[in-house]
C-alpha cells in the first residue's frame, strides 16, 4: 500500500547524521574506556603504545629550479605521534619516516600480527 509522506530536502540527510554520531560517539566512548581499562592493568613486564598518523610532509628547497617545483618526486616524510604507557609511567614520543602509510604496519614483534 502506498503512502504519501512529506519532508523537507534536509530530513533524510539530518536523520543519517543524527544515526551516525550517535554511533561515532558509542565507538569512541568504547575504545576509549577498553584502552583505559587496558593501561591500568598492565604487568611488570607489559607496555601499551598507541600512536597516531599525524602528517605528511613534503621536502622543499629555499630555491628551486621549475622541474623540482612542479615534479610529483619530491621527498616526503611522514610524522607519527604516541605514548608509551608502561604501569604508572606514561612517555610521549614522535618519530619521522619515509614510510607514507597510515595503517598499523605489521609487526614480528606483537603476538597475532603478520
Amino acid at each position: 500500500m502506498k503512502s504519501r509522506i512529506e519532508r523537507t530536502v534536509d530530513s533524510p540527510a539530518d536523520e543519517f547524521e543524527e544515526t551516525l554520531n550517535g554511533r561515532h560517539v558509542y565507538n569512541i566512548r568504547y575504545q576509549y574506556n577498553q584502552l583505559r581499562q587496558e593501561r591500568f592493568t598492565l604487568t611488570e613486564n607489559e607496555a601499551m603504545i598507541p600512536t597516531d598518523f599525524s602528517k605528511n610532509y613534503g621536502a622543499k628547497y629555499n630555491r628551486e629550479i621549475q622541474s623540482v617545483h612542479f615534479g610529483a618526486s619530491n621527498a616526503q616524510a611522514t610524522s607519527h605521534t604516541g605514548i608509551v604507557y608502561v604501569q604508572n609511567n606514561k612517555y610521549g614520543f614522535a618519530s619521522i619516516s619515509e614510510c607514507k602509510r597510515y595503517d598499523a604496519s605489521p609487526s614480528p614483534f606483537v603476538k597475532g600480527s603478520a
